[in-house]
């Protein structure tokens, strides 16, 4: 079953993805931007678009599942990291991005916090959920404003611990979560359009380890990584190519305010497969 919020992305990229009007509320972004961004769209390689606008992410796993990978530990990596709190908070740019679910809004309030800018974003870009119209709106500018817009809304209490975001054309969004309930802490994983994710474990007394979190995630989508299945189920190893790894090589990318080293490890555990890929082809 597609979430509705799935289904209305869906329905607004069908029907209002390649409209070139520029909502007012988004004025702001330069013409260099927009032009950017249109041609980016007329020019979209159909690799980054199909499997996630037609709804196909049970055949993109199971082509993920075809790939032989062993996920590995790294050295310099402090698997053993535990925050104190996922609430307790002390960075007030973490604070404002807390629960904003925009992935192109999340990059404006970070490029303009960082030039001392912060006060010229309207109150709308700093909302952690859009209304409907606002979505839709937005999406006009480009089909990768979309991204993250459709997620389902936080529960009370309810934080984002980690971030997937997908170099698809809408920018699609994978959210790990956490929540108090009484004395521990619950976990959940969710997307745009309502897939089921296995979650192990599923609570506990403390924030996860690092190394406790790269295990959830690595068998969260039928005992395959999130951190990883997007990217191998896009690889058509029947013909292999350098350019096709080195253009899959940043199609996943994973973040975590809470754990910072997250991202290192699955860059790095994507660059070990994509150069032992590459050593296969020039190896035949």
């Amino acid at each position: 079953m597609v979430a509705v919020g799935g289904l209305q992305k869906r329905v607004a990229v069908g029907t209002g993805g390649r409209n070139r009007a520029v909502p007012e509320t988004f004025a702001f972004v330069s013409a260099a931007a927009r032009a950017n961004w249109k041609a980016a769209r007329d020019s979209e390689a159909e690799w980054r678009v199909r499997p996630f606008l037609e709804g196909h992410l049970p055949e993109l796993f199971e082509r993920a599942s075809c790939v032989v990978m062993k996920i590995k530990r790294f050295k310099n990596i402090d698997y053993g990291f535990r925050p104190e709190s996922y609430w307790e908070v002390s960075d007030p740019l973490q604070t404002i991005l807390a629960n904003v679910q925009g992935t192109q809004r999340r990059r404006m309030i970070r490029e303009r916090w960082d030039a001392g800018r912060i006060e010229e974003l309207a109150d709308a870009h700093l909302l952690d959920v859009l209304d409907e119209e606002t979505r839709v709106r937005i999406g006009k500018v480009h089909p990768s404003f979309m991204g993250g817009e459709y997620l389902p809304v936080y529960k009370p209490g309810q934080i984002e611990i980690v971030r997937i975001e997908l170099e698809s054309t809408t920018s699609d969004v994978i959210s790990v979560r956490a929540a108090p309930k009484g004395s521990r802490i619950v976990y959940s994983i969710v997307d745009e359009y309502e897939s089921e994710f296995q979650v192990a474990p599923a609570y506990s007394e403390k924030p996860l380890t690092l190394g406790k979190l790269v295990a959830m995630m690595d068998r969260a989508v039928d005992g395959k990584s999130l951190g990883t299945v997007y990217t191998l189920g896009l690889y058509d190893s029947r013909n292999p190519s350098i350019e096709q790894l080195d253009r899959l090589r940043s199609f996943t990318r994973v973040e975590s305010d809470f754990y910072l080293q997250l991202s290192v490890h699955y860059k790095k555990v994507i660059d070990h497969w994509c150069e032992r890929e590459k050593g296969k082809i020039g190896g035949g």
